[in-house]
């Protein structure tokens, strides 16, 4: 199982160095470095090159540090993998993942080009054939540490028509969440474009948390707080959790299995929740 603390994701343009180097200071639990949507066609192979430099030797600690390559089936993927194999980066982000061959053929590329063993992946699910496929990319390899829905792009091939509350994309968010707890990977959800509506946002934070996912990608530092208070346990959650626990230890030494905790049925299942959202507290 993943232990990573990937609540937030932040997205930033792998060509700018001073944005590059803002990032390590804001808050974000982990920085994408964006070779894909963040870099213009044009500049991608100078983002590709100065990646090196604009990173530095050493990128330790919080936040943790990925990379996003283009996608498979572009001109630039196999010269992306080979450039971030010798980063000193958690991952990598493969967007447009569409097949188990896609994720293995990265995975592959990267080892031969001398990435260590540690390195993990982050497959991007954002297509119809990719949700298709979503439970066998996720489980096709053990460096899966977590999975990304691609919203937006998710949205573009299937026709989708998006809205504010995002009621529309329930079901891809589950395929997505239900993949990757299934292959002991970390579910990301997708980006919220308004990055003006810090309310809209934590609702939307707050809706992907109810839906199982364990993060969210972010477009702008400005999201970085609102995500992490709809990811946070209330106090009020925290101690209800607290309070099962003990209420379900206590009965299960006296050999009972479901035990009375404000007026609810508490069994197994919920203990466990609750044991959950104690260790994210």
């Amino acid at each position: 199982m993943i232990s990573f603390d990937l609540t937030t994701m932040l997205f930033v343009p792998a060509a700018s160095a001073k944005m590059i180097g803002k990032a390590r200071g804001l808050g974000a639990s982990a920085v994408i470095l964006d070779l894909e949507d963040g870099v213009g066609t044009g500049e991608k192979r100078m983002a590709r090159d100065g990646l090196a430099v604009n990173i530095g030797e050493s990128w330790t600690g919080r936040p943790l540090l990925f990379v996003r390559v283009n996608g498979p089936g572009t001109e630039h993927f196999h010269a992306d993998l080979a450039a971030v194999a010798q980063l000193p980066v958690t991952g990598v982000c493969i967007p447009k993942c569409e097949t188990v061959g896609d994720l293995l053929d990265a995975e592959r590329q990267l080892m031969d080009a001398g990435a260590p063993d540690s390195i993990h992946l982050c497959p991007f699910v954002e297509s119809a054939r990719g949700m298709v496929n979503a439970a066998q990319i996720a489980s096709s390899t053990r460096r899966v540490a977590a999975m990304a829905l691609g919203s937006e792009d998710l949205a573009a091939d299937v026709g989708i028509r998006r809205t504010r509350n995002g009621e529309e994309l329930v079901y891809w968010r589950g395929v997505v969440a239900t993949a990757a707890r299934a292959a002991g990977a970390i579910p990301i959800d997708g980006v919220f474009i308004d990055f003006s509506d810090e309310v809209g946002l934590e609702a939307d934070a707050a809706a992907g948390r109810a839906l199982g996912f364990g993060g969210k990608q972010i477009i702008h530092p400005s999201q970085i707080a609102a995500v992490h208070r709809a990811y946070a346990p209330t106090p009020q959650e925290l101690d209800r959790a607290a309070r099962i626990v003990a209420a379900f230890d206590e009965a299960e030494r006296d050999g009972r299995g479901v035990v009375v905790v404000d007026g609810r049925m508490i069994d197994r299942p919920i203990m466990l929740q609750a044991r959950r959202l104690l260790g994210s507290g």
